[in-house]
C-alpha cells in the first residue's frame, strides 16, 4: 500500500462558485397509455453547489433541433437518490467519500424525473441543458454548458409502439479516476428491458442541439515523454507525420501503442473500442502535474441506439430504430505513482471440459457447451502484492427482475460466486450447467475489481461474456471394434456422457437408451454398459438422456461401429438374408475409406452404388442369383470379384 501527498494527485480542492456538471444521462421507461416517465442522471463535482441548486428542465419535440419554443416540464429531485462517490481508500485523511470546500476532488450523483405524454411518432428528441461545465482537456467548453439529449421513436412502419430505454449498468464508473501511463478498461454497457438489438458508438459532446463542440489539440508537438520518474535515461516516443493531433469522438483521450527502443520510440495512437460490449480501453499518454488541472480531465460520449425486428403484414421482418440514449461522462487522469491497477483475471476450465476461454484487453470470453456441467475459475491478482482486491458484481438472477435490478445471468444457465474477496488472491468462481434452451444465447456478467491503495484506489472493469453453443455429450464405445464371423465373440459396448468431475455437491445423473440391433438383448436397452454377440457388421446406436437438466431438454445420441470380418480377408461368395440372423448381408471383410463398392447383376445392369460401403446390403428386392461387384478404393485400384445371393 502506498500513501503519498494530495497534491501529486493533481486533484486539489476546487471552489464552491457553481453546480460543476461534470456528465450525466438521459433516460426514459414506458408507462402505458403514451405515458414516459424520463429520468436524468447528474453527476456534478461535490465542491460545487448542491443538488438543490440545479433545476432542469425537460424539453421533448418532434421536430429535431429545427422551431421551437418547445413544451418543457420540470424534473424533479428524487428523495434519497444522491450518492456520494468513494474513490479514495478510508483510511485516508478525508475517508473514502469527501465532499464539500477544503476537501479533494470527488464527484456526486443523483436523480431527478418527470412524467410525460409522448404520443406515437417517427422520432421524439429529448433534452436539457445544465450550465457550469468546467473546463476541460479535450473540448472547448466556452458556453460551459452541457447538453443531455435521448430519442424515441415510438411510431414505426405506421405502428405504435412502446420503448423502454436501454439502462446502464450500476457498476459503470460514474467519474472514472484513471492512472496515467497504465492500461485502463471502462463500459458504457446497458441493459436492455424490451430485448431489443443495442449498437453502441462514441458520440460528440454536445453544448445545445446539434451544437458540437469543439475538440482542441493533444500536444503542440509530436513528442511524448516516456522518460521513469527518478530516471536519467531519456526516452520519448514521436507522433509520425501525417498522425492528427486533434482529439475526436473516437479518439477522446491521448493513448498510444509504442514500438521500437529508447531513447526513440514510435507512438501509434491506441485507443480501443469494442461496439459490441460498449467498452472502450486506453493508456493516458498525457498529464499535467498541479492542482486540479483542466488538461487531465476528459469528456468522453459513449451512445447506445436501440434497433427492433417488427413483423410485417405480408411475414417479412424489418429491423428499425427505436429509440438512442448519451452517456457523457468525465475522465479525470491521476499520477498513481507505484500503484498499479489490478490485473486481468485469468481464467481456467476444470479438467476434462471442452470450455474455451480466451481473453482481450477487456473482456473475458467463455464458450461453454449446453448439457455438460463445467466450472470456469477465474483468479483476480495485483501486481502490488500487498494491496487486497475487492470483486463486486450486480446481483444476477434476481427473485424478481426490475428496471433497475435485471437478469444478468439465470441459476438454470450458472452460477457465479466470489470466494476469499478482500485479499491479495480473490478467486471468481463460475458454475456452467445450461440446458438445449439456451443455446446461442450469450450472457454478460460485469465485473468490478478494486484494490485498498491509499490515497486513490486502483479499479479495473472487466465482462465475462459467456456463450453457450450446442454439446455433443453422449460417447459410446466397443471393447472390440472388429471380431471374426463364426467367433461367437462378446463385445462390450460403454455409453458414457462426457463431462468434467463432479461439479458441485452431487454427480449429475443420466439415462440410456440402445436402439434394437443384431445381438442385442432389448432387456439391457436401459444399461449404460452391455455385452453383445453380432453375427454381422452392425452399428449400436444409444441415447444418452441427461436427467439432471429439465426434462427433455439434454438428450445426445451416439454410436459406435462393430465389424464382423472373415478371419482370412477373403469375400465370402454367398450370403443369406433369410430373416435367421446369420450371413444376412453381402460382407466385404477389407472395405478402406473412401472406397466405392458397384454391383452388377448377371447381364451387366447396375443394381448398387455405394461410397464406403457398411456392409448393409441385404439383396433388397433383386432376385436370388449370381452378382458381380467391383471395388475401387480411393488410389483407383481395383479387385473384382462375383457373390451368391440366396434366399
Amino acid at each position: 500500500m502506498l500513501v503519498f501527498a494530495w497534491g501529486w494527485l493533481g486533484l486539489g480542492t476546487p471552489q464552491a462558485v457553481a453546480s460543476h456538471i461534470q456528465g450525466g444521462q438521459l433516460t426514459y421507461q414506458a408507462l402505458g397509455a403514451n405515458q414516459y416517465k424520463v429520468t436524468l442522471a447528474v453527476f456534478r463535482d461535490c465542491g460545487g453547489s448542491s443538488f438543490a441548486s440545479i433545476r432542469p428542465e425537460l424539453e421533448y419535440r418532434t421536430t429535431g433541433c429545427q422551431g421551437g419554443p418547445w413544451p418543457k416540464e420540470r424534473l424533479t429531485l428524487v428523495a434519497g437518490s444522491q450518492r456520494i462517490g468513494d474513490p479514495y481508500c478510508a483510511t485516508g485523511p478525508f475517508g473514502a467519500s469527501p465532499c464539500g470546500v477544503g476537501r479533494p476532488t470527488n464527484f456526486e450523483t443523483g436523480l431527478f424525473e418527470a412524467v410525460v405524454t409522448l404520443p406515437p411518432a417517427p422520432e421524439w428528441t429529448l433534452s436539457v441543458t445544465l450550465g457550469a461545465r468546467p473546463k476541460l482537456g479535450n473540448v472547448d467548453v466556452g458556453s460551459e454548458l452541457c447538453y443531455f439529449e435521448a430519442t424515441l421513436n415510438n411510431l414505426i412502419g405506421g405502428q405504435a409502439i412502446e420503448n423502454t430505454a436501454p439502462q446502464n449498468d450500476p457498476l459503470n464508473a460514474v467519474i472514472p479516476f484513471v492512472c496515467w501511463r497504465q492500461d485502463t478498461q471502462l463500459s458504457f454497457a446497458t441493459t436492455e428491458p424490451d430485448g431489443d438489438s443495442l449498437v453502441y458508438s462514441l458520440g460528440r459532446s454536445l453544448e445545445n442541439c446539434g451544437d458540437t463542440t469543439t475538440y482542441l489539440p493533444y500536444t503542440a508537438s509530436r513528442a511524448i515523454d516516456l522518460t521513469p520518474k527518478g530516471s536519467t535515461s531519456f526516452c520519448a516516443a514521436f507522433i509520425p507525420p501525417g498522425v492528427s493531433l486533434l482529439f475526436r469522438p473516437t479518439f477522446p483521450i491521448a493513448s498510444f501503442a509504442y514500438s521500437g527502443s529508447c531513447p526513440t520510440k514510435t507512438a501509434t495512437p491506441n485507443f480501443l473500442f469494442n461496439p459490441t460490449l460498449g467498452t472502450i480501453t486506453f493508456t493516458p499518454a498525457f498529464f499535467r502535474p498541479g492542482i486540479n488541472m483542466a488538461e487531465n480531465k476528459y469528456a468522453v460520449v459513449g451512445t447506445i441506439t436501440e434497433w427492433r425486428r417488427v413483423r410485417k403484414a405480408n411475414g417479412t421482418t424489418t429491423a428499425y430504430k427505436v429509440g438512442s440514449v448519451r452517456r457523457d461522462i468525465l475522465v479525470i487522469v491521476i499520477d498513481c505513482n507505484a500503484n498499479l491497477t489490478p490485473a486481468p483475471p485469468v481464467a481456467t476450465g476444470a479438467p476434462k471440459t471442452s470450455v474455451r476461454i480466451a481473453s482481450s484487453r477487456d473482456s473475458t470470453f467463455i464458450t461453454a457447451y449446453s448439457c455438460n456441467y463445467t466450472e470456469v475459475r477465474l483468479k483476480f491478482t495485483d501486481p502490488n502484492p500487498a494491496d487486497k482486491l475487492t470483486v463486486t458484481y450486480p446481483e444476477l438472477d434476481p427473485a424478481t427482475p426490475s428496471l433497475l435490478t435485471p437478469a444478468y445471468l439465470p441459476a438454470g444457465v450458472a452460477t457465479f460466486r466470489v470466494v476469499a474477496n478482500e485479499t491479495s488472491t480473490p478467486t471468481g468462481i463460475l458454475k456452467i450447467r445450461p440446458d438445449a434452451a439456451f443455446v446461442g444465447r450469450t450472457f454478460r456478467i460485469p465485473v468490478k475489481i478494486e484494490d485498498n491503495s491509499c490515497p486513490i484506489k486502483g479499479i479495473t472493469y472487466r465482462t465475462i461474456v459467456l456463450r453457450i453453443a450446442a454439446g455433443n455429450f453422449a460417447r459410446a464405445t466397443a471393447s472390440a471394434p472388429v471380431i471374426y464371423a463364426g467367433s461367437g465373440a462378446a463385445v462390450t459396448l460403454s455409453a458414457t456422457p462426457f463431462r468434467p468431475d463432479s461439479v458441485g455437491a452431487s454427480p449429475a445423473q443420466y439415462g440410456y437408451r440402445w436402439t434394437a440391433a443384431n445381438g442385442l438383448n432389448p432387456a439391457d436397452s436401459t444399461r449404460p454398459t452391455l455385452t453383445v454377440r453380432p453375427t454381422q457388421t452392425t452399428r449400436y446406436q444409444v441415447r444418452v438422456l441427461g436427467l439432471s437438466f429439465p426434462a427433455g431438454l439434454c438428450q445426445d445420441t451416439a454410436s459406435v461401429l462393430v465389424k464382423v470380418v472373415v478371419p482370412d480377408g477373403k469375400v465370402p461368395n454367398i450370403f443369406t438374408p433369410n430373416g435367421d440372423g446369420l450371413n444376412e448381408t453381402f460382407v466385404i471383410p477389407i472395405n478402406p475409406p473412401g472406397s466405392r463398392l458397384q454391383i452388377f447383376n448377371r447381364w451387366g445392369r447396375k443394381v448398387r452404388d455405394y461410397i464406403d460401403y457398411a456392409n448393409d446390403w441385404t439383396g433388397d428386392d433383386q432376385p436370388a442369383g449370381i452378382y458381380f461387384y467391383r471395388l475401387t478404393d480411393h488410389s483407383g485400384g481395383q479387385s473384382k470379384g462375383w457373390v451368391q445371393l440366396a434366399r
